[in-house]
């Protein structure tokens, strides 16, 4: 089997690795399908990609806040510095509890119990969590903490989760606890220079003209059908990482059905990330993985 095989339908090899999920793990055999954004680069914790100083590239880091920037809210305007200082700039119609907090501080204390077990119990703590919050959205845990309505709403906009209320708690957690965004950078000579680093190890086993048709699985391996100018042919591999929107997974042919639960994912989720849409982590970690158990 392959260690690594990638389908591609781009003509040019820098737009195809610059939208393809790679991952390079001589201990697993990995047939990797889809694409991945590449606008900035986590340095925190790194899976699927090498450092960028592997292929010589020259970083600074990623501006992710700007304490001179403006924050128009409520028809007044402060820097985001004031703000801080004086939180009660934009919160004067808070409960008189609230107040004296800016978002970001009242968020860390909501955090700090469970950044505490984490101390404790290490990975283990999940397993408790996710029994508790699982099918809880970033609203619903803000309320059972005790968030007034306008506490909440103030959050959403200062805390860029306006439009994610409603998404799952558990998956803000997850980046929160494991510093996802907390030291991001950027390469001097465009991003564009990652994916083109990856070349010399990959173009041997990219496929480009491929189109993902159809899938199947056993007790043994996960197969992928897909089709070329010459005809249609497959790939089999011990895993598959399916990377493509559920938008797009939906009018694949699943040659041995996957389970109603998973199949109403895949028909019902919304453009956006599925990991983001309001359902239970494990349901999340079942879709993102489909075959990493053949059961249905």
């Amino acid at each position: 089997m392959q260690q690594c095989f990638v389908f591609a339908r781009e003509a040019r090899v820098t737009r195809a690795l610059e939208r393809l999920a790679v991952h390079l793990d001589a201990q697993q055999r990995t047939v990797t399908a889809g694409r991945a954004r590449n606008e900035r680069y986590r340095g925190a914790r790194v899976t699927t990609v090498k450092e960028p100083e592997t292929f010589g590239l020259a970083t600074h880091d990623f501006t992710m806040n700007n304490p001179e920037g403006w924050c128009h809210l409520f028809g007044r305007k402060h820097r985001f510095r004031e703000v801080e200082a004086k939180p009660h700039l934009v919160g004067a119609h808070l409960d008189e509890r609230e107040r004296g907090a800016t978002c970001a501080r009242m968020w860390e204390r909501a955090l700090q119990p469970f950044i505490e077990r984490f101390a404790t119990s290490g990975e283990e703590a999940w397993q408790e969590i996710v029994g508790k919050f699982d099918a809880y959205s970033i609203r619903e845990f803000l309320e059972e903490s005790g968030w007034s309505e306008a506490a909440i709403e103030l959050f959403g906009l200062l805390m860029n989760q306006e439009s994610l209320m409603n998404t799952s708690f558990l998956e803000l957690l997850r980046e929160e606890v494991g510093h996802f965004y907390t030291d991001m950078v950027r390469i001097d000579e465009g991003m564009d220079h990652l994916p083109r680093g990856f070349l010399p190890q990959l173009q041997s086993r990219i496929h480009f003209g491929a189109r993902m048709v159809a899938l199947d699985q056993s007790e043994r391996d996960v197969c992928v059908h897909y089709q070329t100018a010459a005809g249609r042919t497959r790939a089999h591999a011990d895993y598959a990482i399916i990377t493509v929107p559920f938008s797009v997974l939906r009018h694949v042919e699943m040659m041995k059905p996957l389970s109603l639960p998973k199949r109403k994912s895949t028909n019902t989720a919304a453009m956006s990330a599925f990991s983001r849409s309001k359902r239970s982590a494990s349901a999340e970690v079942s879709v993102c993985r489909i075959f990493e158990n053949p059961k249905p």
